[in-house]
């Protein structure tokens, strides 16, 4: 039986290819709702997430299945990544991001997706990832969509991503508001 949750993920990497097609020559430079990253910038960090969710899903295959890093060192990671891509303009940055998330996702396709691996969170289930992925993809939709004025809807797998996030996440969800408005403050995003 097919995983749901692929099917999810695809959605949300379709939904943010698009958007980024959408984008006009000056939009790659104005700033994203993500602090203190570009357009560009997040377009080249969702490039590096698959290609780091690639790296992850090939430990596991390994038998490896520690987290890569400590969840506190996320942000010097993303930071790490981000010079990475100094000099590549922002429709370079989005094919990267295009073909490391069909990469990664061609991938998935012959996973069990019950199979443990590592995360920043954590030892959790390529499942698990795949959720993590779409959520990422959402939220950074959104930080794009909202910067250059465009509505962005909730994704269509909202209930399963916050079923997800309740078990994982530390951060909790604020129940006085919407579920993807919840997602997004807890993400550290002013709705």
């Amino acid at each position: 039986m097919p995983d749901r949750r692929l099917d999810d993920l695809r959605s949300e990497v379709w939904r943010v290819m698009a958007l980024g097609q959408r984008l006009h020559p000056n939009a790659w430079q104005m700033p994203s709702m993500c602090d203190q990253w570009t357009v560009s910038d997040v377009f080249a960090h969702l490039a590096a997430d698959f290609v780091r969710y690639a790296e992850w899903l090939g430990e596991a295959l390994k038998g490896n299945f520690e987290p890569p890093f400590e969840r506190e060192a996320l942000a010097a990671d993303n930071a790490m990544i981000l010079e990475r891509y100094v000099g590549i303009s922002g429709p370079e940055r989005l094919e990267e991001f295009e073909q490391a998330a069909n990469d990664y996702l061609v991938a998935l396709e012959l996973i069990d997706t019950d199979m443990p691996q590592g995360n920043p969170l954590g030892t959790i289930t390529v499942g698990e990832q795949v959720v993590w992925a779409t959520v990422e993809c959402a939220i950074h939709g959104w930080d794009v969509a909202r910067a250059i004025h465009i509505e962005w809807a909730p994704p269509e797998s909202l209930d399963r991503l916050v079923e997800v996030w309740l078990q994982r996440r530390p951060e909790p969800l604020d129940d006085t508001v919407d579920s993807w408005s919840a997602i997004l403050m807890a993400s550290g995003r002013e709705v």
